[in-house]
C-alpha cells in the first residue's frame, strides 16, 4: 500500500479521474508488490470502459483494506492534502492552490454559501487570495505577488488547524 492511495481514492470519489487513471493505478499498485485479483481484473478488462474499470477499482481499494469516503469527505481529504503541503513549503502555493481547485472542482463552491464562495468547507478566504493575482494594482505592487503567497501559507494554517 501507498501512501497516496488514499488521495487517488479521494480524487476518484470527487471525480477527477478517468478511466486511464484508474488503469495506471492498478498498474502502478501492482508493480508495488500490493496484490488484489480487482487490480489484475482491472488491467485485464477489454475494452477498458469506466462502466467496467470503477467497480472493479472500487472492490480493488476496499480489498486493500481502504475505505471508500463521501464525496463530502473526499472533498475535505483533498483540501486537507494540498494545504499541508502549501504550509510544510514543499510546494508553490499558487500553484498548488490551482491543484486544488482542479481537484475539488465538481464540489459546488457556491452551494451553502453564506457570505462567500467556498465558505461552506471553509476555503473562502484562500478562494479570494488566489483570485487577488488578477488585481493588477495589489499584484503588481512591491511584494504583491510574495505577500499573496505568504498569506496563502498563513490560511492553511489556519484552515489546518480549525478542520
Amino acid at each position: 500500500m501507498s501512501s497516496s492511495d488514499p488521495i487517488v481514492i479521494a480524487r476518484y470519489v470527487a471525480g477527477g479521474l478517468g478511466t486511464e487513471d484508474l488503469v495506471e493505478y492498478a498498474d502502478s499498485t501492482l508493480m508495488e508488490g500490493a496484490y488484489s485479483d480487482y487490480l489484475v481484473a482491472i488491467l485485464d478488462e477489454t475494452p477498458k470502459s469506466w462502466n467496467t474499470i470503477a467497480p472493479l477499482f472500487e472492490l480493488a481499494v476496499r480489498d486493500l483494506g481502504y475505505p471508500v469516503p463521501s464525496f463530502e469527505d473526499a472533498i475535505i481529504q483533498l483540501v486537507r492534502y494540498h494545504l499541508e503541503l502549501i504550509v510544510a513549503g514543499t510546494v508553490e502555493p499558487l500553484l498548488e492552490l490551482s491543484v486544488l481547485w482542479k481537484d475539488i472542482k465538481r464540489f459546488d463552491l457556491h452551494k451553502d454559501v453564506k457570505h462567500y464562495v467556498g465558505d461552506a468547507i471553509g476555503v473562502d478566504v484562500l478562494y479570494g487570495l488566489y483570485f487577488a493575482v488578477d488585481d493588477l494594482e495589489y499584484s503588481k505592487r512591491d511584494g504583491g505577488i510574495q505577500e499573496i503567497k505568504s498569506e496563502i501559507v498563513a490560511e492553511s494554517e489556519r484552515w489546518l488547524k480549525n478542520h
